[in-house]
């Protein structure tokens, strides 16, 4: 007789709320570690939560993981009662360590382990909105910490009255009790945890403090956010696998899960190796903080001029060794998987001093723009059948000057648009491809190649930004301005003024789903009207775009008076 498979699901919730709860650079670093000691196996700075549970159940041997990363654990076991001990003992270690994370929980038994998991699923989503009760309850006599609002159970020098989990994450942020900066490191680079900022300031009474390294007086960061495209389809084709072969539905779902850690810890190292290394000052920490590698899942904090480069370098090693990681899925007779998996990022550049909670929520929902703007270029783009086609990787950023905007959907319909009649003219063009060209999707090389050729000497010391002002006030005047800019650097320098033009021409045609074909730039930098939803038109320009990334990319320019876009050059 077969026996059954039972199954015991555990998944993080709000992992971001829990990360950004207090707001502090540091308590955001030490929630960082202390989730990944959750479910990490591999710290060589004593066992992971998880670990110590098996051993003290004595589950080693008969309890199998599909997942133990990314914020979930997926576990299975033929001996019920041993599942349930494990279930409850982990579950218990959770509050005590992690006071505050919110999960959810699931069991399910089934004759195979792909029936189990399917139960468990079930069960997990019926209980997902039940609350969990938190630890310690506060009582209306209990003081509050004043940074989260929980009810206070220590005090802290710099932020007084703290409450558990900010206990829990001050111990993390220790760089000694350090495993999760592992992955950022590249082997044999000698970079230690030591080596990455823990503060955005330093105080004169902590002098030994690792502080962010800027570059002058700049403190402009970049909060990158990313996620990896087409997940709901590969799982599809597991599912798929797992029906013809029960018996190796742990196997399946295990080379899957690897697929995506090792694919996520080689990009973020190379990206450490060629961005981050290089770009380090003596006796400076690194310039970027890590704060979440889960899965696919990405968060981190980079000095604001070597975003691009940042994220460039990843989605560049993610793919490739996400094409080698899938081969592998291949050869367990998984079918129908893209050539590689690519991801979309959301980098929102800010001041050192603005909230993290807006900072977050801004990038992510440019990551959720981008990420629909790749798919949208799927559909549209050559090949017919798109059914194995992953969305490329692309990137979608924006400047936040003012602590209102951490909405990108608010900031593109008000600071991004400027009304004239029934045209609207829009100043980015939202996502750029990281790789491979796709249908309605400008190349983020060729921004970077606008932005060289708009800092070049001939252009004068203006601000290109006054064009799109003049725009929203006069667009008249600006259709002047734009005309005679154009017709004193053609005689200055008509190379120069052919490049520019035909650059943001191309940019702004791949906008339009022909890259092929420059827009002409006659009257105004901005492409033909395109027919929105409501039958209004919408013309469309990089100027903003490549305005953000000149402002940002601070190490770029040799002296405070290097030269500036402009749209006055002298005669």
């Amino acid at each position: 007789m077969m026996s059954s498979q039972h199954c015991f699901l555990l998944e993080f919730k709000s992992i971001q709320a829990f990360l950004l709860l207090s707001g502090r650079l540091r308590h955001i670093v030490g929630a960082s570690e202390l989730i990944d000691r959750l479910t990490s196996k591999d710290c060589s700075r004593g066992l992971s939560l998880l670990d110590a549970v098996l051993e003290a159940v004595n589950g080693r041997e008969q309890i199998k993981f599909s997942r133990r990363a990314g914020g979930a654990v997926y576990a299975f076991s033929e001996d019920a009662s041993l599942l349930q001990r494990f279930a409850a003992v982990y579950s218990l270690g959770l509050q005590q360590v992690a006071p505050g994370l919110a999960y959810a929980l699931g069991w399910g038994t089934g004759p195979t382990h792909a029936d189990a998991f399917a139960a468990a699923r079930q069960n997990l989503q019926s209980h997902d909105s039940l609350p969990l009760p938190e630890w310690p309850a506060a009582s209306p006599l209990t003081q509050r910490a004043r940074r989260t609002g929980l009810a206070a159970v220590s005090r802290s020098g710099k932020d007084g009255e703290i409450d558990a989990a900010t206990v829990s994450r001050q111990r993390f942020a220790n760089p000694e009790n350090g495993c999760f900066l592992r992955r950022f490191s590249p082997k044999g680079s000698g970079v230690r945890d030591s080596d990455w900022p823990l503060d955005l300031s330093a105080s004169e009474a902590d002098e030994d403090a690792l502080v962010f390294p800027y570059v002058g007086e700049r403190r402009d960061l970049a909060l990158i956010v990313a996620d990896g495209n087409g997940m709901g389809q590969i799982l599809q084709r597991l599912q798929e696998a797992a029906k013809k072969r029960p018996d190796r539905f742990i196997e399946l779902y295990q080379a899957f899960s690897k697929a995506i850690d090792v694919s996520s810890t080689a990009a973020a190292a190379h990206a450490t190796q060629t961005v981050l290394l290089p770009a380090r000052k003596p006796g400076e920490c690194l310039p970027a903080r890590p704060i979440l590698l889960g899965g696919d899942d990405v968060t981190v904090l980079v000095r604001a001029d070597l975003a691009m480069d940042y994220v460039r370098a990843y989605a560049q090693q993610f793919e490739q060794q996400s094409a080698q990681a899938l081969g592998k899925l291949a050869e367990l007779d998984v079918q129908g998987l893209p050539d590689k998996l690519t991801i979309g990022f959301g980098v929102a550049f800010i001041g050192a001093n603005q909230p993290f909670h807006q900072a977050h929520h801004l990038a992510e929902t440019l990551m959720a723009a981008t990420k629909k703007d790749a798919k949208s270029a799927v559909k549209s783009g050559p090949g017919g059948n798109t059914s194995n086609r992953i969305a490329p990787s692309t990137v979608a950023f924006y400047r936040n000057t003012s602590a209102l905007n951490d909405d990108y959907d608010d900031a593109l319909n008000t600071v991004l648009s400027h009304h004239d009649g029934q045209i609207t003219f829009v100043h980015t063009l939202g996502s750029y491809t990281l790789s491979e060209t796709a249908g309605g999707l400008p190349a983020l090389d060729d921004l970077l190649a606008l932005g060289r050729l708009l800092r070049n000497p001939n252009l004068g010391r203006g601000s290109l930004r006054g064009l799109l002002t003049l725009i929203e006030m006069d667009p008249s005047q600006a259709r002047t301005i734009w005309r005679r800019w154009r017709e004193v650097l053609r005689q200055r320098d008509r190379r120069l003024e052919a490049d520019i033009r035909q650059t943001l021409g191309r940019l702004i045609a791949a906008k339009m789903g022909d890259g092929a074909h420059p827009v002409e730039l006659d009257d105004l930098p901005f492409g033909p009207a395109l027919a929105d939803k409501n039958g209004k038109g919408r013309r469309y320009t990089a100027l903003g775009d490549v305005i953000t990334l000149i402002d940002v990319q601070t190490n770029l320019l040799a002296a405070q008076d290097a030269p500036q876009p402009s749209l006055e050059p002298t005669a």
